[in-house]
C-alpha cells in the first residue's frame, strides 16, 4: 500500500490542508501542537471509520468530540489518493451534519457506502486493529505495539491466519477426499446463498431471482417466498372485495336518501323562488328608504350646524379683534419697557463719562513732563558712570576714632580694612583733611550738577506726587487708559441710541407712562393663534356643509319633497311584505333562500357524484371477483407454513456442514508449524541492527539485554522504544513485502545517540522498496535524516 496524497478542508485542526507523499522515505518537520498525530488519524479514519455517526455510542461520541469542532462547522472532510498494487484508489468521506462517502477506483465511481467497505475490507485484509497499532502508531502509542500484538488475540489472529494461507498455498498442503465432499455438498445447498447474510447473494429475492447455480436452501426460500406472495395478492383481493362490497351497500343507501330529500325540496322550490325575489326587492327598498331617512336626518343636522357655527364664529371674531388690541397694547408696553432700560443705560454711561473726565482733569502731567524727567535721570546717570569709571582700593593700617571717610556727595562711608571706593574719596582726620580725586575728574564741578540734577528730579516728582520715573509713567499710562475709555463710552453710547436724541426719547416715555397690560405676550399669542385656528376651520367646515346642503336641493328639490319620497318608498315595502307571506315559507332548517337553494343545488351534485362512483364500485367489484384464484388465502397460509418448515431445515442442514468444516479446518490449523517463525527472523535481524546487546527470547515475547530475559514491561524507555521500532518495522515488512507502508511519529526521540543512528540507518534500508513516512518536532532528528539520506528524502 502506498500512501500518494492526502487532502482536507477542515479536520480537528487541518484547516485546507494537502500533502503529497511519495515512495520511499518522506520526512515530516514541524513543531509540536501543529497537527502531526491529527494527520495520522485523519488518513486512518478516512480508511476505516464510518461516515454515519451515532449519538447513542461513546466511540462516535469521542470521534465527534475529538475531530469536529462545531464552532468552526458541523461538518469534517478527508480525500486520500492511495494505490495497493496496480490498483489505485481516491476515497473521499465526509462526516457530521452533512455525511457522505464515494470511492474512485481505477477510474470507476462508486457511492454506495456497503460496497465501499465490502472493497476496502478485501483489499485492506489485516483488519481495522492491526493497522491502528502496527501501521499507524501514533506518538503517544509508539512503544505499545509489541505489547499490544502479543495481548490482543484480534491482532494476532488476524496477522496468524495471513501466515496460515501463505503456509497453505507455498507448501502444497492437498485436499484430501473428504474435504472435496464436505465442499461438495455444502455446495449443493448453498449455491447462491449468503450464509452471513442469511439470504441470497446480492438481496436477489423473487423479484429478481437466480435462475443457475442454485443451493436446496435458495430453492426452499423462493418456494416460500412465492408463497408468501400468493397468501397476500389473495388476501389483499378478497380484503379488497369485502371493502368494495360495503361501499357499494353504502352508496345505493344515499342514492335513495338523496332521491327523497331532493323530491321534497322541489315541490316547494317555486315559492321559495318567488320569495327569494320578494327578499331582494324589500331588501333593496328597505336599503333605500333607510337612505333617505338617513339624507333627511343628515339635512336637519347640517341646518342646524350652520346655525351654530355662524353664532360661534361672530362670538370668536369679537373676541380675535379684542385679542389683537391686546397685542398692539403689549407691544407699547414692550416699547415703554425698552425706552426705559434705554435711557438707564444711557445715564449710566453719562455717568461713567463724567467721572472719567474728572479724573483725567486731575492728572496734570504731560508726555513732555515725562521726556523732561527723563533726560534728568539721563545726566545723573552719566555723571555716576564718570565717577565710577575709576577705582581706588583703601587699606586702612591703623584707624583711629576721628577718621571719617566721605565720597563726593558728602555721604560718611562705613569703614572696613580694606575699601573699594570710586574717582572720589575725601579722608577727615582730627589734624587734616585730605582728597584722593582721579586726574580726569573735576570732583567740585561734578558735585554740583549732581546736586543740581537731583534737585531737579525731586522737585519733579513731588509737583506729580509720584516716586520715580516708573511710577510718573504708570501715571501718564493710566491718563491715556482714562482717555481711551471715555472715547468707548461715548461711541457705546452712540450705538444705544442709533441715531435717535435722548431728549426725544424721554418725551415718548413721558407719553407711555402709564400704559399697561395683564397679559403675558406668549400667553396672548397662544389664545390668539388658537382662536385663529378655531376661525380657519370653522369657516372650512361652514363652507362644506352648505356645499352639502345645495348638493342635496340640487338632488331633492326640497324637504317636502324628501318627505314624499320617504313615504312612497315605506308603502311599497308593505306592499311586497304582504305578497310573502303569502307563500309556503322557508324550511327551519334554513335562515335564508339562498342557502335552501345552495343546499338543494348541493345535494343534486352530490346523488350524480355518488351514482358515478356507485357504478365504477360496480365495474371494480367485478374486476376483483375476477382476479380470485382457486385458492383461498386459508388454504395458501397452510402451504406457507409447510414451506418454511421445509426451509428452516435446510438452513439447520447447511449450519452443520459448515460446523463439521471448521472442525476439519481447526484440526489442520492445529498441525500446521509455527507461522510466525519468519517474521521473528526479521525481528531479530532488525532488533540487533538497532543494538547488538539485544536479542529475543525463542517464543519471541520476553526480550533479552546485558544476559537477563525480562518482560516488556520491566524495559527502559529508550530500550522498549528500539523493541516496538524493530517488531512493528518487521511484522509490517513481513506481511506487506514490497506493498510495506508505516508512519512513525517522533519515535526516537528518547533512543541514545548510537541506537538513533542505527534506526536512522535502518529507516533508510527499509524504505528502500518501501513507504516510510516520518514525523518528528526535533531539528536535531531532522539534521541526522539529512546526513544520512542526502537527497533521498
Amino acid at each position: 500500500m502506498k500512501i500518494n496524497s492526502f487532502t482536507t478542508n477542515n479536520f480537528a485542526g487541518l484547516k485546507n490542508f494537502k500533502r503529497d507523499f511519495s515512495r520511499g522515505l518522506n520526512l515530516i518537520y514541524a513543531p509540536n501542537e501543529s497537527g502531526k498525530s491529527t494527520l495520522i488519524d485523519a488518513i486512518f479514519m478516512t480508511l476505516f471509520k464510518n461516515e454515519n455517526i451515532s449519538r447513542n455510542l461513546k466511540k462516535d461520541i469521542n470521534f465527534e468530540k475529538t475531530y469536529i469542532n462545531l464552532q468552526i462547522s458541523d461538518t469534517i472532510d478527508a480525500r486520500l489518493d492511495f494505490s495497493i498494487g496496480e490498483s489505485n484508489f481516491i476515497l473521499e468521506k465526509s462526516w457530521g451534519e452533512k455525511h457522505s462517502t464515494k470511492l474512485i477506483l481505477d477510474g470507476m465511481t462508486i457511492n454506495d457506502s456497503k460496497q465501499i467497505d465490502k472493497i476496502l475490507r478485501e483489499k485492506l485484509v489485516f483488519g481495522e486493529s492491526f493497522y491502528r497499532s502496527i501501521i499507524f502508531n501514533s506518538q503517544k502509542e509508539k512503544n505499545e505495539a509489541f505489547k499490544f500484538f502479543y495481548e490482543n488475540q484480534e491482532v494476532r489472529d488476524d496477522v496468524l491466519g495471513f501466515f496460515n494461507q501463505a503456509l497453505m498455498e507455498l507448501g502444497g498442503v492437498s485436499i484430501n477426499r473428504f474435504e472435496n465432499i464436505l465442499n461438495e455438498k455444502i455446495k449443493t445447498y448453498e449455491g447462491n446463498w449468503d450464509i452471513n447474510r442469511n439470504g441470497p447473494k446480492n438481496n436477489r429475492g423473487i423479484e429478481n431471482p437466480y435462475t443457475r447455480g442454485n443451493g436446496i436452501v435458495i430453492n426452499l426460500f423462493y418456494e416460500k417466498e412465492q408463497a408468501i406472495k400468493r397468501f397476500k395478492d389473495s388476501k389483499m383481493v378478497e380484503d379488497e372485495l369485502d371493502r368494495v362490497s360495503k361501499i357499494l351497500t353504502d352508496l345505493k343507501e344515499k342514492v335513495s336518501r338523496l332521491t327523497l330529500s331532493i323530491d321534497s325540496y322541489n315541490n316547494i322550490l317555486p315559492d321559495i323562488l318567488k320569495r327569494q325575489n320578494l327578499d331582494i326587492e324589500i331588501k333593496n327598498s328597505n336599503l333605500e328608504l333607510k337612505k333617505l331617512k338617513d339624507i333627511k336626518n343628515e339635512w336637519e343636522k347640517l341646518e342646524k350646524s350652520i346655525t351654530d357655527i355662524d353664532g360661534n364664529l361672530d362670538k370668536d371674531n369679537k373676541e380675535y379683534k379684542k385679542l389683537l388690541e391686546e397685542l398692539e397694547k403689549l407691544k407699547l408696553v414692550e416699547k415703554k419697557e425698552n425706552i426705559s432700560k434705554l435711557l438707564e443705560e444711557i445715564s449710566l454711561i453719562d455717568s461713567e463719562i463724567d467721572r472719567e473726565s474728572k479724573k483725567i482733569a486731575s492728572i496734570k502731567v504731560t508726555k513732555e513732563d515725562l521726556e523732561r524727567l527723563k533726560f534728568i535721570e539721563s545726566e545723573i546717570e552719566k555723571l555716576s558712570l564718570r565717577i565710577n569709571s575709576t577705582k581706588f582700593k583703601l587699606n586702612i593700617l591703623k584707624d583711629s576714632k576721628d577718621l571719617k571717610l566721605k565720597d563726593i556727595e558728602d555721604k560718611e562711608i562705613i569703614k572696613k580694612q580694606s575699601i573699594l571706593t570710586s574717582g572720589y574719596l575725601k579722608i577727615i582726620t582730627k589734624d587734616a583733611d585730605l582728597e584722593i580725586v582721579a586726574e580726569n575728574i573735576d570732583p567740585k564741578q561734578i558735585k554740583e550738577d549732581l546736586c543740581k540734577f537731583k534737585t531737579l528730579r525731586k522737585e519733579c516728582l513731588e509737583k506729580f506726587a509720584a516716586e520715580n520715573l516708573s511710577h510718573l509713567e504708570k501715571i501718564l499710562s493710566n491718563k491715556k487708559e482714562i482717555s481711551d475709555n471715555i472715547n468707548n463710552l461715548k461711541f457705546k453710547r452712540e450705538t444705544f441710541l442709533q441715531g435717535r436724541d435722548k431728549k426725544e426719547l424721554e418725551e415718548s416715555l413721558i407719553k407711555l407712562k402709564d400704559l399697561k397690560s395683564s397679559f403675558k405676550e406668549d400667553d396672548l399669542r397662544a389664545k390668539t393663534n388658537i382662536l385663529e385656528e378655531n376661525i380657519k376651520r370653522a369657516k372650512i367646515d361652514l363652507g362644506i356643509k352648505k356645499n352639502r346642503i345645495e348638493n342635496l336641493i340640487s338632488i331633492y328639490s326640497d324637504k317636502d319633497n324628501l318627505f314624499d319620497l320617504i313615504v312612497n318608498e315605506s308603502a311599497k315595502v308593505k306592499t311586497f311584505e304582504k305578497e310573502l307571506a303569502s307563500l309556503k315559507k322557508l324550511p327551519s332548517d334554513f335562515k335564508s333562500t339562498g342557502e335552501f337553494i345552495e343546499r338543494l343545488d348541493i345535494l343534486s351534485k352530490e346523488k350524480d357524484a355518488s351514482i358515478k362512483e356507485k357504478n365504477q364500485f360496480e365495474i371494480d367489484y367485478n374486476n376483483l371477483s375476477r382476479r380470485l384464484s382457486g385458492e383461498s388465502s386459508e388454504e395458501i397460509q397452510k402451504d406457507i407454513k409447510e414451506k418454511e418448515d421445509d426451509f428452516r431445515s435446510s438452513l439447520e442442514i447447511l449450519d452443520k456442514l459448515y460446523l463439521i468444516k471448521n472442525k476439519f479446518y481447526q484440526t489442520l490449523d492445529e498441525m500446521r508449524e509455527d507461522p510466525l517463525s519468519k517474521h521473528r527472523e526479521v525481528f531479530k535481524s532488525y532488533l540487533n541492527e538497532i543494538d547488538e546487546n539485544l536479542k529475543i527470547s525463542s517464543d519471541g515475547e520476553r526480550i533479552i539485554t546485558k544476559g537477563y530475559e525480562l518482560d516488556y514491561d520491566l524495559l527502559s524507555k529508550g530500550t522498549k522504544d528500539s523493541v516496538s521500532l524493530a517488531f512493528r518495522l518487521s511484522l509490517i515488512k513481513t506481511m506487506l513485502e514490497d506493498e510495506a507502508l508505516i508512519f512513525l511519529d517522533d519515535s526516537i526521540n528518547d533512543l541514545d545517540d548510537s541506537r538513533r543512528l542505527e534506526a536512522i540507518k535502518l529507516f533508510k534500508k527499509f524504505a528502500n522498496n518501501s513507504q516510510l513516512i516520518f514525523f518528528t518536532a526535533s531539528s536535531e532528528i531532522k539534521g541526522l535524516f539529512e546526513e544520512e539520506f542526502n537527497d533521498e528524502i
